[in-house]
Protein backbone atom coordinates (compact mmCIF):
# COMPACT_ATOMS: atom_id res chain seq x y z
CA UNK A 1 0.00 0.00 0.00
CA UNK A 2 0.99 3.22 -0.93
CA UNK A 3 1.19 5.64 2.35
CA UNK A 4 1.95 8.60 0.03
CA UNK A 5 -2.14 9.68 -0.56
CA UNK A 6 -2.56 9.14 2.95
CA UNK A 7 -0.28 11.48 4.35
CA UNK A 8 -1.15 13.60 1.35
CA UNK A 9 -4.95 13.80 2.06
CA UNK A 10 -3.62 14.76 5.83
CA UNK A 11 -1.48 18.12 4.62
CA UNK A 12 -4.16 18.79 2.24
CA UNK A 13 -7.50 18.49 4.25
CA UNK A 14 -8.57 16.33 1.65
CA UNK A 15 -8.40 18.65 -0.98
CA UNK A 16 -6.45 17.46 -4.47
CA UNK A 17 -5.01 14.44 -2.92
CA UNK A 18 -4.30 12.67 -6.21
CA UNK A 19 -2.66 15.74 -7.88
CA UNK A 20 -0.75 16.53 -4.93
CA UNK A 21 0.62 12.82 -4.17
CA UNK A 22 1.98 13.43 -7.86
CA UNK A 23 3.99 16.46 -6.82
CA UNK A 24 5.42 14.56 -4.07
CA UNK A 25 5.92 11.69 -5.71
CA UNK A 26 7.41 13.73 -9.19
CA UNK A 27 9.69 15.54 -7.00
CA UNK A 28 11.26 12.58 -5.86
CA UNK A 29 11.69 11.00 -9.20
CA UNK A 30 13.24 14.16 -10.76
CA UNK A 31 15.52 14.60 -8.27
CA UNK A 32 16.41 10.90 -8.48
CA UNK A 33 16.52 11.39 -12.48
CA UNK A 34 18.67 14.87 -12.32
CA UNK A 35 21.38 13.76 -9.72
CA UNK A 36 22.38 10.12 -11.25
CA UNK A 37 24.08 11.42 -13.99
CA UNK A 38 25.84 13.92 -11.67
CA UNK A 39 26.63 11.60 -9.42
CA UNK A 40 28.11 9.18 -12.18
CA UNK A 41 29.93 12.02 -13.59
CA UNK A 42 31.55 13.15 -10.39
CA UNK A 43 32.00 8.99 -9.25
CA UNK A 44 34.53 9.03 -11.93
CA UNK A 45 36.90 11.09 -10.12
CA UNK A 46 35.74 10.04 -6.52
CA UNK A 47 35.12 6.70 -5.36
CA UNK A 48 31.87 5.41 -4.46
CA UNK A 49 33.39 5.25 -0.59
CA UNK A 50 33.08 8.46 -0.26
CA UNK A 51 29.51 8.99 -1.82
CA UNK A 52 27.90 6.25 -0.67
CA UNK A 53 27.91 7.34 3.70
CA UNK A 54 26.95 10.66 3.62
CA UNK A 55 24.24 10.06 0.63
CA UNK A 56 23.12 7.22 3.15
CA UNK A 57 23.36 9.08 6.11
CA UNK A 58 21.72 12.07 4.58
CA UNK A 59 18.72 9.82 3.24
CA UNK A 60 18.42 8.16 6.57
CA UNK A 61 18.27 10.99 8.47
CA UNK A 62 15.80 12.52 5.86
CA UNK A 63 12.97 10.07 6.91
CA UNK A 64 12.34 12.46 10.49
CA UNK A 65 11.74 15.44 9.23
CA UNK A 66 9.10 14.01 7.24
CA UNK A 67 6.73 13.21 9.48
CA UNK A 68 6.86 17.00 10.94
CA UNK A 69 5.95 18.99 7.38
CA UNK A 70 3.72 21.68 7.88
CA UNK A 71 3.01 22.01 4.62
CA UNK A 72 2.88 19.89 1.14
CA UNK A 73 5.69 22.31 -0.06
CA UNK A 74 7.91 21.64 2.59
CA UNK A 75 6.81 17.92 1.60
CA UNK A 76 8.37 18.58 -1.66
CA UNK A 77 11.23 19.90 -0.67
CA UNK A 78 12.50 17.31 1.32
CA UNK A 79 11.28 14.41 -1.10
CA UNK A 80 13.65 16.39 -3.54
CA UNK A 81 16.29 16.12 -1.22
CA UNK A 82 15.79 12.66 -0.74
CA UNK A 83 15.54 11.78 -4.54
CA UNK A 84 18.67 13.32 -5.17
CA UNK A 85 20.59 11.07 -2.10
CA UNK A 86 18.77 7.83 -4.14
CA UNK A 87 20.04 9.25 -7.03
CA UNK A 88 23.49 9.43 -5.62
CA UNK A 89 23.35 6.29 -4.44
CA UNK A 90 22.24 4.29 -7.10
CA UNK A 91 25.40 5.13 -9.20
CA UNK A 92 27.81 4.75 -6.47
CA UNK A 93 26.49 1.33 -5.39
CA UNK A 94 26.39 0.49 -9.30
CA UNK A 95 30.41 1.77 -9.71
CA UNK A 96 31.06 -0.26 -6.34
CA UNK A 97 29.92 -3.24 -7.78
CA UNK A 98 31.18 -3.20 -10.42
CA UNK A 99 34.80 -2.18 -8.88
CA UNK A 100 34.73 -4.94 -6.71
CA UNK A 101 33.53 -7.67 -8.60
CA UNK A 102 35.46 -9.66 -11.33
CA UNK A 103 34.87 -9.12 -14.63
CA UNK A 104 33.27 -12.59 -15.24
CA UNK A 105 30.80 -12.22 -12.68
CA UNK A 106 29.47 -8.83 -12.78
CA UNK A 107 26.46 -10.46 -14.99
CA UNK A 108 25.33 -12.55 -11.61
CA UNK A 109 26.54 -9.25 -9.29
CA UNK A 110 24.02 -7.40 -11.48
CA UNK A 111 21.40 -10.20 -11.09
CA UNK A 112 21.91 -9.32 -7.34
CA UNK A 113 21.63 -5.77 -7.31
CA UNK A 114 18.15 -5.63 -9.65
CA UNK A 115 16.24 -8.49 -7.69
CA UNK A 116 17.60 -7.21 -4.58
CA UNK A 117 16.03 -3.57 -6.07
CA UNK A 118 12.57 -5.55 -7.01
CA UNK A 119 12.25 -7.28 -3.65
CA UNK A 120 12.40 -3.92 -2.19
CA UNK A 121 10.19 -1.97 -4.78
CA UNK A 122 7.59 -4.88 -4.15
CA UNK A 123 7.50 -5.66 -0.56
CA UNK A 124 8.72 -2.17 0.66
CA UNK A 125 4.53 -1.23 0.27
CA UNK A 126 3.16 -4.04 1.47
CA UNK A 127 5.68 -4.18 4.60
CA UNK A 128 5.12 -0.50 5.56
CA UNK A 129 1.11 -0.86 5.06
CA UNK A 130 1.12 -3.52 7.71
CA UNK A 131 3.74 -1.13 10.20
CA UNK A 132 1.77 1.31 9.69
CA UNK A 133 -1.53 0.08 10.23
CA UNK A 134 0.31 -1.33 13.49
CA UNK A 135 2.12 1.81 14.25
CA UNK A 136 0.34 4.98 13.23
CA UNK A 137 1.27 7.21 10.10
CA UNK A 138 3.80 9.04 11.36
CA UNK A 139 5.43 6.50 13.38
CA UNK A 140 6.31 4.79 10.11
CA UNK A 141 8.72 7.83 9.66
CA UNK A 142 10.56 6.81 12.85
CA UNK A 143 10.95 3.28 11.88
CA UNK A 144 11.67 4.04 8.28
CA UNK A 145 14.66 6.17 9.53
CA UNK A 146 15.26 3.31 11.80
CA UNK A 147 15.47 1.00 9.61
CA UNK A 148 17.81 3.31 6.85
CA UNK A 149 20.03 3.25 9.99
CA UNK A 150 20.43 -0.04 10.17
CA UNK A 151 20.96 -0.60 7.04
CA UNK A 152 23.47 2.11 6.58
CA UNK A 153 25.16 0.92 9.35
CA UNK A 154 25.54 -2.80 7.43
CA UNK A 155 27.08 -1.04 4.20
CA UNK A 156 29.42 1.35 6.62
CA UNK A 157 31.11 -1.83 7.90
CA UNK A 158 31.33 -3.73 4.81
CA UNK A 159 32.71 -0.51 3.03
CA UNK A 160 35.34 -0.62 5.62
CA UNK A 161 36.05 -4.36 5.03
CA UNK A 162 36.51 -3.57 1.25
CA UNK A 163 40.60 -3.73 0.95
CA UNK A 164 41.18 -0.30 -1.16
CA UNK A 165 42.45 -2.29 -4.41
CA UNK A 166 38.59 -3.72 -4.79
CA UNK A 167 37.49 0.18 -4.76
CA UNK A 168 39.97 0.97 -7.30
CA UNK A 169 40.03 -1.77 -9.42
CA UNK A 170 39.19 -1.37 -13.34
CA UNK A 171 35.70 -1.39 -13.93
CA UNK A 172 36.37 -1.74 -17.96
CA UNK A 173 37.47 -5.26 -19.82
CA UNK A 174 41.31 -4.47 -20.67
Amino acid sequence: MNLLPLYAAELTAGVHVTTTTGFIQGAFSLAAALSSPLAARFGASAPPRRLIPPAFAVLTLLYVPQAFVPSVGALVALRLLHGGCVGILVPSLQALAAASTPVERRGAAWGVMSSASGLGSTSGPFVGGLATAATGLYAMFGLAAAAGALGSGWVFAQLRRMPDRAIHAKTRQP
